[in-house]
């Protein structure tokens, strides 16, 4: 299913998933989307979904209202204490970044490709959408069952189910997945639309006031560098909290 088909399937807020889906373990909780991005270069998402073109489904996933509360460079020093977070780079902490569970009762059933509509707050506002298709290599790890040692000692059981979007002021997307205390890198994905409007139809006025917020954000917290241009070799940067997480790369579990 294609971007433009969104505004029929927004109207459904309970989709029905049809098939038995066997490939997902049972005990393998419901995928879900999390969205992290600099603190300096906050974002707001209008829309996300996953779609499954095999089974003929859609399932769009709760509104990210809280995202610039959660980014702030305040809460990202707070939970990545060792990581010396500047509020350029991409913070990875499930206390900073902000995620969302899916509409309705949820599938455990993975989509086929995930997309991301978003507004980047820089200059004047930007809109982009990005879509992630989901490698079937990818599909196998996610629905591996894991294992990791929680702080208190104690082994759970654990999977890869939780898809991170780093979204970066450029309309690019580095995606992760999350699971077993660890972070996935998996890719960076260009935009595949950059449209006029957000995908209510609302135009880059509706957003004139972010600039000025992350601005001041950014003096507050006596930050010197210039937001623009855009420091890009900060930006580039990943923290997170290494007491708590890891991060490692798809590649070292394809050969599993």
């Amino acid at each position: 299913m294609q971007p433009t088909c969104r505004s029929l399937i927004k109207m459904l807020s309970v989709v029905i998933i049809g098939g038995c889906a066997s490939s997902p373990p049972e005990d393998m909780p419901a995928w879900k989307i999390t969205i992290a991005s600099p603190s300096f270069y906050s974002v707001g998402i209008t829309e996300a979904y996953g779609v499954n073109e095999a089974k003929d489904w859609t399932v769009f996933v709760h509104n990210f209202t809280q995202l610039s509360w959660r980014n702030g460079i305040d809460k990202a020093t707070k939970w990545l204490p060792d990581a010396d977070y500047d509020g350029f780079g991409i913070p990875l902490h499930s206390f900073v970044n902000l995620s969302s569970r899916q509409i309705g009762s949820g599938t455990k059933e993975l989509p086929d490709s995930i997309y991301i509509y978003w507004i980047s707050y820089i200059h004047q506002p930007k809109f982009y959408v990005n879509k992630y298709d989901v490698p079937e290599k990818v599909r196998q790890v996610i629905q591996t069952r894991r294992s990791f040692v929680r702080p208190d000692g104690v082994k759970r059981p654990c999977y890869k189910t939780n898809f991170v979007f780093g979204l970066l002021p450029n309309g690019h997307a580095k995606v992760w997945l999350e699971g077993c205390a660890t972070y996935t890198y998996v890719t960076e994905l260009p935009p595949i639309l950059t449209p006029a409007k957000d995908s209510s139809g609302f135009g880059p006025g509706r957003y004139s006031g972010g600039d000025a917020s992350l601005k001041k954000r950014a003096e507050k917290a006596g930050v010197t560098t210039p937001l623009y241009p855009i420091p890009w070799d900060k930006v580039n940067q990943v923290y997170w909290n290494k007491k708590r997480y890891k991060v490692d790369s798809i590649e070292d579990y394809l050969h599993e």
